[in-house]
């Protein structure tokens, strides 16, 4: 084994674990194949690697907040603290306590520890710095290429459209009625939010990759367009955007509002606006997907410039660009 430039935080082998979280795997995944580290599962596991950097990678800030109580007292004084966090809200109770008493709350004190905070909410990086008493940088999403990727033709794909994840029930009725019931052509729906069966998370992650590799199209709203548990404060890009790109799928739907939209989706046709009425969209979806060559143009544009801007090995390289010692390895994406 290499010897490690970094000690990466993950959850143990076969643990179960939430859809969100099996994205936070994901990137663990690539981390571990991209960077030399030791890979922890448990305080036990650190050894004598205790002075080595840290990464942590966690859904929400919450779970990094208990990661960070599990293994500070393996953490040494001298170390330096990474971490990546994909939903950058933080609780409304730490919002709540007046100024003076925040910095002595448990949850700002573990906060602190870490050097450095990657989030992928522009718009909160400066009052997540001022709330939490420590760098806090902004950082996209990004997406593993290498498992989202597709090379496969439009005409050799038989969904019309994916709809997975927040989107307006209207819509989904609509094209479930015309291409499903009626069998006009051949519509794919998958909610994960609303699937209490499933267990195993990461095959379902795996399954759904499979299902963008043959769709045409891809459904994504931007979170204030539907929010059905109103648990959004801000406008930002999702990972349901990066993935169906890399899997060279048409976007279609509503934009985000947030700023760095159009930086981070700068070429054309890169994001289609659909109509609000359902009706309406649905005759727009069913047009476009007849347009092979079309799709096809627009499909493989968004899976080279995602493959070549959003890749998180791309992101890796960002985040710890400053830093020597930590991105050992020539790799390309």
């Amino acid at each position: 084994m290499e010897t490690p430039t970094v000690l990466l935080v993950t959850d143990p082998p076969g643990l179960p674990c939430i859809p969100a979280q099996a994205c936070v795997l994901e990137l663990d995944r690539v981390i571990a194949d991209t960077i030399a580290c030791k890979v922890v599962h448990a305080p036990s596991e650190v050894g004598e690697h205790g002075d080595l950097p840290w990464i942590f990678t966690a859904i929400g800030f919450a779970t990094l907040v208990a990661d960070l109580a599990e293994y500070r007292d393996r953490i040494s004084a001298n170390a330096k603290v990474y971490a990546y966090v994909f939903d950058g809200f933080l609780s409304p109770k730490l919002v709540k306590i007046p100024r003076a008493l925040r910095p002595f709350t448990s949850y700002r004190k573990l906060l602190s520890r870490v050097d450095e905070i990657f989030t992928p909410m522009r718009s909160l990086i400066a009052e997540q710095a001022d709330l939490l008493g420590t760098k806090v940088s902004y950082m996209p999403i990004g997406v593993d290429t290498r498992l989202f990727g597709s090379d496969v033709p439009m005409k050799s794909r038989p969904i019309d459209v994916n709809g997975y994840g927040r989107q307006p029930p209207e819509l989904s009725a609509e094209l479930a009625q015309y291409h499903n019931i009626e069998k006009r052509g051949f519509f794919h729906h998958t909610n994960h939010m609303t699937i209490g069966a499933l267990t195993d998370w990461v095959a379902h992650r795996a399954h759904f990759a499979s299902l963008l590799r043959y769709s045409k199209i891809a459904l994504a709203y931007a979170p204030e367009a539907y929010d059905p548990h109103n648990r959004f404060t801000c406008s930002f890009v999702g990972q349901r955007w990066y993935e169906s790109m890399a899997a060279g799928c048409v976007i279609a739907g509503q934009r985000p509002s947030a700023p760095e939209t159009s930086d981070l989706f700068d070429w054309p046709d890169a994001l289609l606006e659909l109509p609000d009425e359902a009706p309406e969209a649905r005759a727009f979806l069913t047009d476009l997907a007849s347009q092979s060559d079309h799709l096809q143009e627009i499909g493989s544009r968004n899976a080279r410039e995602t493959a070549e801007r959003h890749d998180w090995r791309i992101r890796l390289r960002e985040m710890f660009r400053k830093e020597d010692g930590i991105i050992e390895r020539s790799y390309d994406v």
